[in-house]
């Protein structure tokens, strides 16, 4: 039972941190927001099972790498609260992999939707 126990709480720990996460980080938000707009289009335009597949698949890539953007951006201030320039690459490096992720996403997005849209 302690096996079981334990996952739960798991469990209760990840969805505290993605709540916090949603409720704290502005860009999560607005990625959320984004994430609904193209989940509202995609009912609309009745896109395929494989394009929601790449369109679900892009979400979570852009949501997941926000998150791990947000811990290692407030684990950095945390440990390092004055300005440093190794704590700014830092910083930038794992912001760079959100701005790629939400960039192939929109390519992902524009491949799908503008042949449908126009």
């Amino acid at each position: 039972m302690g096996f079981l126990r334990n996952r739960v709480k798991a469990f209760k720990h990840a969805i505290d941190g993605l709540l916090s996460a949603f409720s704290g980080e502005t860009h999560l938000k607005i990625h959320l927001n984004a994430a609904v707009i193209v989940m509202i289009l995609g009912f609309f335009y009745k896109i395929s099972v494989n394009e929601w597949f790449a369109v679900l698949t892009c979400i979570a890539l852009v949501i997941c790498l926000e998150l791990i953007n947000s811990a290692i951006e407030i684990l950095c201030n945390l440990i390092h609260p004055e300005h440093s320039s190794r704590v700014k690459y830092i910083k930038d490096v794992a912001a760079s992999a959100v701005l790629l992720a939400a960039i192939f996403s929109v390519v992902v997005g524009a491949y799908i939707f503008f042949p449908k849209i126009f």
